[in-house]
């Protein structure tokens, strides 16, 4: 794992380094990854590699990449914050809600569903994303059994997105088998996003993310189950909570279409 992190970190750097100050709109397209690096990475985790770049002393840390990052922190603060709000707005007081995995979105999430004494089960990845892998793993050996157990005790199942796409998003390991027994228990699947994280292609073009995930683990929805993440087609999905309002399917295709021009 942590040749892996200063891998990216180095890649990182270097691009960083010969390209433009970052934007916004930069960070809606997906960045080429490290050519030994077999997890795609896409360009909504720049801001966690460069800040760990400039706090490790790596790479050049100069003073456009320092005040980029600052306007990207920001930005992104203020998009939780109103994401969160939007979270919160779903959920109604003393509501069940099962969170797989942590990140900042996340996390400011749950604060703002304080007042509502929402009871949350937190499933968390541990070190190193031991437990994450262990989760993912049980849910898949055990099928209908673990996914039944984390759905049927919970009003809401909520995870984060490492991008949004047309015809669905990308997750975690695992949370295809959430999205399937939402669908079966009748609970809601939100997956929150920041709109920075929408866009219109993977590498090589949407048709390589089930080439990616294996063909083969297609199923019905439209999604698949991945060694690194999981394809989780929209039809699964009861909302997208982001920072601009809460969306459908349909209502997240458009907005997609509206912020990218279809080559």
């Amino acid at each position: 794992m942590q040749h892996v992190q200063t891998e990216v970190i180095a890649h990182f750097t270097a691009l960083l380094a010969a390209g433009p100050v970052l934007s916004l709109m930069q960070l809606r397209q997906p960045l080429p990854p490290p050519a030994s690096l077999h997890a795609p990475i896409f360009a909504s985790q720049v801001l966690a590699f460069a800040e760990r770049v400039l706090l490790r002393g790596k790479g050049p840390a100069n003073t456009a990449l320092a005040e980029s990052l600052r306007l990207l922190q920001n930005n992104l603060l203020f998009s939780n914050r109103a994401l969160a709000a939007n979270l919160a707005a779903l959920v109604q007081r003393n509501q069940r809600l099962a969170v797989f995995g942590v990140s900042e979105t996340v996390l400011a999430s749950l604060g703002a569903l304080a007042p509502r004494h929402a009871r949350v089960l937190l499933v968390e990845s541990g070190v190193r994303e031991t437990g994450f892998e262990a989760f993912a793993a049980r849910l898949r050996a055990d099928g209908r059994i673990s996914e039944g157990t984390a759905c049927q005790g919970s009003d809401i199942v909520l995870v984060g997105a490492e991008a949004v796409f047309r015809n669905g998003v990308l997750t975690r390991p695992g949370s295809l088998q959430l999205a399937a027994g939402c669908r079966y228990l009748g609970r809601q699947f939100l997956v929150a996003a920041e709109t920075t994280k929408f866009s219109d292609r993977f590498f090589g073009g949407e048709a390589q993310i089930f080439a990616e995930l294996g063909a083969a683990n297609r199923d019905d929805f439209g999604g698949a189950a991945g060694l690194h993440y999981d394809f989780v087609g929209l039809d699964l999905v009861t909302l997208l909570v982001t920072e601009r309002g809460n969306l459908s399917a349909e209502e997240a295709q458009g907005a997609i279409s509206k912020l990218f021009v279809v080559q």
